[in-house]
C-alpha cells in the first residue's frame, strides 16, 4: 500500500496544479479522475469549439476577401462546404487529441503522481473513497 500526504478529487486545470505544487513540495500525491486529465476545456469545451469557430471565420473572411480590399483578383474557390466542414472537424479532433487523456496521463505519472480512475468523494475526516476503493488512513 502507498501512503498518500495528499489526495486531489478531479485533475481538472485547477486539480493538476493542486498535485503539481504538493508534488513539487516533496508530498507523495494522489489524483483521483472520473473522466479526462486536464478537465473537459482540453478536449470537449473550449479548444475543441474555439478550433470549429476559427475554421467557420477563417472561411468566411476568404470569402470576403475581395469586398475588404484585400486583393484585386476574384475571391479562391473554396471548396464545397461540406468537405469544410469534414476538414475543420479533423482539425478540431487533432488539437483535442482526439479526446484521448493519455498523454496528460502520462505526465501525471512521470511527475511521480499515483492517478486512480473513478469517482472520488471525502467519506469522513482524512477518510477518500475512489470507485470501490476505501482510504480510512491516507494509504491505497
Amino acid at each position: 500500500m502507498t501512503a498518500f500526504d495528499v489526495v486531489v478529487l478531479g485533475a481538472g486545470s485547477a486539480g493538476s496544479w493542486v498535485a503539481d505544487q504538493a508534488v513539487a513540495a516533496g508530498r507523495p500525491v494522489a489524483v483521483v479522475e472520473q473522466l479526462r486529465v486536464g478537465g473537459e476545456c482540453p478536449y470537449v469545451a473550449c479548444i475543441p469549439s474555439k478550433a470549429m469557430l476559427s475554421s467557420a471565420h477563417a472561411r468566411q473572411q476568404a470569402r470576403n476577401l475581395a469586398r475588404r480590399g484585400g486583393g484585386a483578383a476574384p475571391a479562391p474557390s473554396l471548396g464545397p462546404d461540406a468537405a469544410a466542414f469534414g476538414a475543420a472537424v479533423r482539425r478540431r479532433d487533432e488539437l483535442s487529441h482526439y479526446r484521448d487523456d493519455t498523454g496528460a496521463a502520462g505526465e501525471l505519472a512521470r511527475s511521480g503522481i499515483m492517478l486512480i480512475r473513478g469517482t472520488g468523494r471525502v467519506t469522513g475526516p482524512g477518510t477518500i473513497q475512489a470507485g470501490a476503493r476505501r482510504s480510512d488512513t491516507r494509504t491505497w
